[in-house]
């Protein structure tokens, strides 16, 4: 099944203390067991992650989406493989690093707010997808071939901060 982001682009959001499997070259032999994250943990939470950004922006594009050329690199669209993987870290938080308290820091609510933000400004068709097929503007709306169909909120604008 298509994955919008790779183990690797989640690291990069989690805690440097958090371990994930494979990773430690040199274990401790005090430390037999130092990974506390698992791979197919991260796999699991990527999945997850890519069926609820599919689910989101069912409505606009065709789904899943499809890697495109950008600038000699085949990936998946800017900025779906970032949101990815910062909301596969937040599931990784949520399920498995917090304790009892369920307290977030002030980095992760703003990572988890831009993700949320851009997934808004993405449905309402304020950020457009290169390279994938629009099914909003295609089937109601005629417009350009880099333009967005107008959103019917209040000046055009999401409710999200950044929109």
């Amino acid at each position: 099944m298509t994955q919008y982001c790779q183990i690797e682009d989640v690291k990069v959001y989690l805690p440097n203390n958090i371990v994930v499997e494979g990773d430690n070259a040199t274990p401790d032999p005090y430390n037999p067991e130092p990974a506390n994250l698992t791979v197919i943990n991260i796999e699991f939470f990527i999945q997850q992650a890519t069926q609820r950004i599919n689910a989101l922006i069912r409505t606009v594009y065709d789904v899943p989406l499809k890697k495109i050329n950008q600038g000699g690199t085949v990936a998946f669209p800017d900025p779906v493989p970032a949101v990815c993987a910062i909301l596969a870290a937040q599931m990784v938080y949520e399920q498995k690093l917090m304790g009892a308290e369920r307290e977030t820091s002030e980095p992760q609510k703003r990572r988890e707010e831009w993700a949320e933000n851009m997934m808004t400004r993405l449905q309402n068709g304020e950020v457009v997808l290169e390279g994938q097929r629009r099914t909003r503007s295609s089937r109601f709306i005629s417009n350009t071939l880099r333009g967005a169909p107008r959103n019917p909120a209040v000046e055009g604008r999401s409710k999200g901060n950044q929109g």
